[in-house]
């Protein structure tokens, strides 16, 4: 009798594909470099996300103006970035409960629209996020899918203080291109969807990262 091993041997390749399709499409996309996204395509994505994006973070800075003088005097820079940052996170998984959120050693990312990684950073003032200097953060950076997060854009919501550090003097969406950026956006407040549309002409930032 005739037996076809290679038949044989192909047909368990095709089962083991078939059944571990979720986990080798993971280990193919990981690491897999993204284009980077046009300003107007990002936006119409995120139209129904902006208003809440820059509530969650304006309501963490009052939750922060809300904490005594007295104590909040001698808090340093770093410690007014790490409790924004925690209430920024908070208030957006409250008020985007449909965003799936992935933690990464404290790299937090919001997919939206399973589209959009977003990540809520303090900006400066060149639009730039203070980052520590690890592997998943300089991936996503680099418009690089992180593991289980099969995104096309990564993105980061963030905020600029003025010069006295008093105040929000705008939050913004960012598009990271490795050490520097693509391009920047402002949310301003109550912007609606024509809001959005009608700035799709604002000046992008020149990219001053990787190409």
């Amino acid at each position: 009798m005739y037996i076809n091993h290679y038949g044989i041997i192909y047909g368990i390749i095709f089962l083991y594909f078939a059944k571990h399709e979720d986990m080798i499409a993971s280990l193919i996309f990981e690491g897999f470099m993204m284009p980077l996204p046009e300003q107007d395509e990002a936006l119409t994505i995120l139209d129904p996300y902006l208003e809440r994006i820059r509530y969650s973070i304006t309501q963490a800075w009052e939750r922060w103006k809300a904490i005594p003088p007295g104590l909040r005097i001698d808090m340093s820079p770093r410690t007014r970035a790490s409790i924004m940052h925690d209430n920024a996170i908070s208030q957006a998984i409250r008020n985007i409960p449909e965003a799936h959120v992935s933690n990464f050693s404290e790299l937090i990312i919001f997919l939206l629209a399973d589209v959009i990684a977003l990540r809520i950073k303090k900006l400066d003032s060149a639009m730039l996020s203070c980052n520590q200097n690890t592997e998943q953060v300089r991936k996503f950076r680099e418009q690089q899918q992180l593991p289980g997060i099969q995104s096309i854009y990564n993105l980061e919501a963030g905020y600029v203080l003025d010069e006295l550090a008093q105040e929000i003097r705008s939050v913004n969406i960012v598009c990271p291109n490795g050490p520097g950026i693509y391009w920047e956006f402002e949310i301003h407040e109550n912007m609606s969807s024509t809001g959005v549309a009608d700035m799709f002409a604002q000046k992008t930032v020149p990219s001053i990262g990787m190409q």
